[in-house]
């Protein structure tokens, strides 16, 4: 104890000096130093519109690639749950996260290098390997920007490649048996040429029993920029996912009670064996900016993306009349198979009228989209006691008589506020291809509609041709 007493003295009078320089430097304020820090935004929202992200008037925040890895997110959603006035929508191991993202109440709108994506684009939001920041404007005004939901955009901007050689891998251990591995190179081959290749490979439990996560996905993007003037892009992606069908959990024992006790999330109602969801997604993006002069620049842009998927889904239905821990279920079996092609024009630039200053944004947009899918229902699915469940069921000889196949294509132009769509659908309703148990042969009938639709901007109403053929 004596020993500390001396050396709290010593420390005390070794101190005493600093205190009397530190007073004599706040004394003097030319003395002192004062450091600032922060961070400066650059780029321009969702890299088209030509405004620098710090000077857009609309309510922005963006959640960079050192924010993803800080925050340890899984998931585009699990990003937007740090962003005021967004929802994540479903958990990662739901069908289609990215069609239930959500700002300020309504679906959000994607945008990925500028190019508007369809919902399916994004088939596993769990791919942030090829992320370099995410942009999330709040508001309608996102209307600006193109076809839009009024609650506001989620823009998505993919790494691009550098000059200088560089490359990083990491490996990922975590909670339900999370395993990951996740690269990052990138190289100049040449003055103004410069490649980078990024991709990740997850094989991981869940939360969710008997429901693992195996997914992949690889980039290649590719940077050409012969002159100051001129910068080509290429953006190549591949996704791909494939795990079992979550059917979710029941009323009874979750927000309601059901006499017995209340259900844990990680209950699976599906069937292990059968219930499979196998998804992938290309994606190929190319656009090139060409800086006219000081003040202008356009960017064309075009887009391919597909979206194939095939299923087994069990799904629930309504409890048992005389025992609410017994569910009913029905289940089906298909695949959806969609191709997206979208092409854009943005001028962008800077005019003046006296003393004021305008940043214009021009575009025009042209998409042509093609989807099919085919659906057959499963029969005799058996019910599922939730407090013991037996997972017995096999889709053998199970197939419904019934088959649903629908087909699709659409073509849109938008321009200047004015859209002139042109679509052609053919679709086959429920029905169409009956297979009898006993013998004949199947009954067909096929409706086709094309319709043009031309809007005259002085009237409410569209004139329409339509042709339908029932065979």
């Amino acid at each position: 104890m004596k020993t500390s007493i001396i050396a709290l003295a010593s420390a005390l009078l070794a101190t005493t000096p600093a205190w009397a320089d530190e007073a004599a430097d706040n004394a003097n304020p030319d003395n002192r130093d004062i450091i600032v820090t922060g961070t400066k935004l650059s780029g321009d929202f969702g890299a088209k519109s030509g405004i620098p992200i710090a000077k857009v008037p609309q309510s922005i925040q963006i959640v960079t690639a050192d924010e993803i890895i800080e925050q340890g997110a899984r998931s585009v959603g699990d990003l937007l749950r740090n962003v005021p006035s967004a929802n994540p929508g479903y958990s990662r191991v739901g069908a289609y996260q990215s069609f239930s993202l959500k700002v300020r109440g309504f679906l959000a709108d994607q945008m990925r290098n500028g190019i508007r994506q369809r919902y399916y684009e994004d088939v596993d939001a769990s791919a942030l390997s090829n992320i370099d920041r995410v942009e999330v404007l709040k508001d309608p005004s996102g209307v600006l920007y193109g076809q839009s939901a009024v609650g506001g955009i989620v823009s998505i901007i993919t790494k691009q490649p550098q000059d200088s050689q560089f490359g990083s891998f990491a490996v990922t251990l975590g909670q339900y048996d999370q395993k990951m591995l996740t690269v990052d190179m990138n190289t100049g081959l040449a003055p103004g040429l410069a490649v980078r290749v990024t991709g990740e490979v997850e094989r991981s439990g869940t939360f969710v029993d008997y429901q693992d996560m195996n997914r992949k996905n690889v980039a290649f993007n590719l940077l050409y920029a012969p002159s100051d003037s001129v910068a080509a892009h290429l953006v190549a992606e591949y996704v791909e996912r494939d795990t079992q069908r979550n059917p979710g959990l029941p009323i009874p024992g979750t927000v309601q009670s059901n006499g017995a006790r209340a259900l844990s999330r990680s209950l699976y109602l599906g069937e292990p064996a059968v219930d499979a969801l196998t998804a992938n997604a290309p994606l190929v993006q190319a656009w090139v900016d060409v800086k006219l002069s000081d003040n202008w620049t356009v960017t064309p842009r075009i887009q391919y993306q597909e979206f194939n998927s095939s299923f087994l889904q069990i799904r629930l239905r309504a409890p048992d009349a005389l025992d609410p821990t017994t569910i009913t279920r029905n289940g089906r079996i298909g695949r959806e198979d969609d191709s997206y092609t979208i092409a854009q024009l943005d001028m962008s630039g800077r005019l003046e009228t006296g003393p004021i200053t305008h940043k214009l944004l021009i575009g025009y947009e042209y998409d042509h989209e093609r989807g099919r899918f085919t659906q057959s229902n499963l029969t005799n699915v058996t019910s599922i006691n939730v407090l013991a469940p037996v997972y017995a069921f096999w889709p053998q000889a199970h197939a419904g008589d019934r088959l649903t196949d629908e087909r699709q294509r659409s073509i849109a132009v938008v321009r200047f506020r004015r859209g002139s769509p042109l679509r052609h659908r053919i679709f086959l309703p429920s029905g169409f291809l009956s297979l009898a148990h006993d013998a004949g042969l199947p009954s067909v009938r096929e409706i086709r509609t094309r319709c043009w639709r031309l809007p005259d901007p002085k009237r409410s109403s569209a004139a329409a041709n339509r042709r339908s053929t029932i065979m």
